[in-house]
């Protein structure tokens, strides 16, 4: 309820937003979203002490979000009426409800599972059965609700974010930042189910279960340092690095993972004690650059 209430002030008052931006592909800063920043005294006991402080509350209208959820609702919606329309169809191997109860409890079900309770009215007209065999039909008419729609769709994107520290110490952009960025914790323990392999295995000593799991450890920082140096340096550059999705090189990004920097070596091969310059790629070339190493290490000598 709380939440709601705050979305709605901020409808009513749109002077008091803050615009919130992200540099793209092309490097250049777009809107991503409207901010709302507000705060509020909390207090409580703990052992027998008084305790109060102040959280700052950050209210996000995020575009892309929203516009994502309004495609799916407005999704569910044509479903939901497609099956509750096909209820009308009569003929064999039709399967309609025989009474009233049955075919309300349907409608609820469908309602309700797709989260549409009070944007669809469905009609329950009833018409003279065509068959003996039924003593009671219907016919349904089934119309959106646009005013709740509507409104539904405004309250779509919306987070609350929620802080003790002050506006000067974390400001609003880097308290979204850091929300966003909780999915590269979940990343990294993917990583180490996946590329970096840390599966059952069997080791007799646990001394050595220990060295497995602290090597892994060591190689999933390097792989984070990779992808942060990079990526720190692409954008010093002002220009986004190319060449590195085998499908498509001429694709462009500023947020390059360290398996696809890796990868775009994965042809080269320097061979201890033969002599001999191996070819880079402008994009190897860069990615050595960001890096900090010389392109000397795939020369001869």
């Amino acid at each position: 309820a709380e939440r709601q209430e705050r979305i709605h002030w901020l409808l009513e008052n749109p002077s008091e937003r803050k615009s919130l931006e992200r540099v793209n592909s092309l490097g250049k800063p777009v809107a991503i979203a409207q901010g709302y920043e507000g705060q509020r005294t909390l207090q409580t006991e703990w052992e027998g002490t008084p305790l109060q402080w102040i959280e700052r509350l950050i209210l996000v209208h995020s575009f892309s979000y929203a516009q994502a959820a309004e495609t799916k609702l407005r999704l569910r919606l044509l479903k939901v009426q497609e099956r509750l329309g096909a209820l009308n169809e009569r003929g064999r191997g039709r399967k309609r409800p025989k009474t009233q109860e049955a075919l309300q409890t349907l409608i609820q079900t469908q309602l309700q599972d797709s989260d549409l309770i009070g944007l669809l009215e469905v009609k329950v007209l009833t018409v003279e059965p065509t068959s003996s065999k039924r003593s009671w039909d219907f016919q349904l008419q089934v119309s959106p609700c646009l005013g709740a729609i509507e409104q539904r769709i405004q309250s779509l994107g919306w987070q609350v974010y929620a802080t003790s520290l002050s506006s000067e110490a974390l400001p609003m952009d880097q308290v979204i930042a850091t929300y966003r960025s909780e999915y590269l914790q979940e990343h990294n323990f993917r990583r180490l189910k996946g590329p970096l392999a840390m599966r059952p295995f069997y080791l007799q000593k646990e001394d050595h279960l220990e060295g497995m799991i602290h090597l892994l450890s060591i190689a999933l920082r390097v792989l984070t340092l990779l992808a942060f140096q990079v990526r720190q340096e692409l954008q010093k550059s002002g220009e986004p690095l190319s060449g590195i999705y085998p499908a498509n090189p001429s694709r462009k990004t500023w947020r390059p993972s360290a398996e696809l920097l890796l990868r775009a070596f994965c042809p080269l091969e320097r061979i201890q004690g033969i002599s001999g310059r191996i070819p880079l790629t402008p994009t190897q070339c860069r990615i050595l650059k960001f890096l900090g190493l010389s392109e000397e290490l795939y020369s001869g000598g």
